[in-house]
């Protein structure tokens, strides 16, 4: 892969290896058991790192050259990483100013996991202050006067707490058959956060009984179900009590879940629709290309995806998770005319006519046509 031919353009030679690697990712994420696209994946991430050097790039490549011969398996939470890093390419060809913080720690998690453990990467450097040499020798004596650090909670304490979160993940994997074992589940929860003795703990259990008080009268909407979703994530992390975030953690959560189904920021509304637009956008010029360019459509509806997700819009990360689906199975062909052509079109019709209506009534009616047209084209 050729570098950029002037060095006062990193943010365009950026933009054009994020464009490599997103094509490898997607081979890779349609066949990851054969490792297609790693390749093409690794070339544009040593670019990268060439033309604007950061520890994230040279991880990620190493971790994808462990994938790539076989060291570790395939597995979604590697996936997952390969898309973040993809996010990061995209700020960083943006000169965004939003960051990942946890992408390196998550990388470097990751390849922690090889035998022997890969090392650890290296931190951008910075310049060493005069005491350097007596503070490196007052770390090195710390750790062998450091105690660990006693656990927060006694097994017995948490007895309660950690069955009812085992109760809690099962009765979320059966919501479909009704609410009222999720709700029991909850109130088991907050009998166990009385036995902990500590705030978080309990504000976090009140928080889940109070945005699970009406789901059986009410069904809870996009934003309430994204709460729950991640809140119950989390708490079954075997180290949720445990963390030393559990306090941010909870702080963060709970905000969520007393939201519910509120409308957000008006101006986070905003920014999600603009950039959802602009992905619409390039959806169009991919469907308008001589012949149609398939690769382009799966990456922006893979792009499209995990905005919903980042933007907590559990319906529009569906219609975009369905669309990339059906995408995978078209080629250049049938989407050059035809009836799969009409009806992605259709889709696309419909998406932006969602995304246009500001109130709760328009959306439901370009909701249901949407979901409609999607099962039109799933069929093709």
């Amino acid at each position: 892969m050729p570098l950029p031919s002037s060095p006062a353009e990193p943010q365009t030679a950026l933009a054009r290896l994020r464009a490599h690697y997103q094509k490898g990712l997607l081979a890779w994420l349609q066949h990851p058991e054969r490792g297609a696209g790693l390749t093409a994946m690794r070339a544009a991430l040593q670019d990268a790192a060439r033309i604007a050097p950061q520890p994230c790039w040279t991880t990620a490549e190493a971790l994808l050259a462990a994938l790539e011969r076989g060291a570790l398996p395939p597995r979604l939470e590697y996936r997952r990483l390969a898309g973040r890093v993809d996010q990061a390419l995209r700020r960083a060809a943006r000169q965004e100013q939003g960051d990942d913080p946890d992408l390196l720690d998550a990388l470097a998690t990751a390849l922690a996991q090889l035998d022997p453990p890969a090392p650890a990467p290296l931190r951008p450097l910075v310049p060493r202050p005069p005491l350097a040499s007596t503070l490196a020798a007052t770390a090195a004596v710390l750790p062998l006067l450091a105690q660990a650090r006693a656990p927060r909670f006694q097994a017995e304490q948490r007895r309660a707490w950690d069955a009812a979160v085992a109760d809690l993940g099962a009765a979320w994997e059966a919501r479909a058959a009704g609410w009222q074992p999720l709700r029991q589940a909850v109130f088991r929860l907050l009998e166990g956060s009385l036995a902990l003795a500590h705030p978080a703990p309990l504000r976090l259990a009140e928080a889940l009984a109070s945005a699970t008080d009406a789901l059986e009268a009410v069904p809870p909407g996009p934003r309430l179900l994204a709460a729950l979703h991640a809140t119950l994530e989390l708490l079954q992390s075997p180290d949720f009590l445990e963390h030393d975030a559990l306090e941010a953690r909870v702080a963060q959560l709970v905000p969520r879940l007393e939201a519910g189904d509120r409308e957000g920021s008006p101006a986070l509304e905003a920014l999600f629709r603009q950039e959802a637009e602009e992905i619409l956008e390039h959806l169009h010029l991919a469907l308008e290309a001589v012949p149609p360019d398939d690769a382009a459509l799966i990456a922006s509806a893979r792009q499209l995806e995990e905005l919903a997700e980042h933007a907590d819009r559990s319906d529009c990360q569906r219609w975009a998770a369905a669309l990339g689906t059906a995408l995978s199975r078209l080629g250049p062909a049938e989407l050059d005319h035809g009836p799969a052509r009409q009806a992605l079109e259709a889709c696309l019709a419909h998406l932006a006519d969602w995304l246009r209506h500001a109130d709760s009534k328009g959306r439901d009616a370009a909701s249901a046509e949407l979901d409609a047209a999607l099962a039109r084209l799933a069929r093709y």
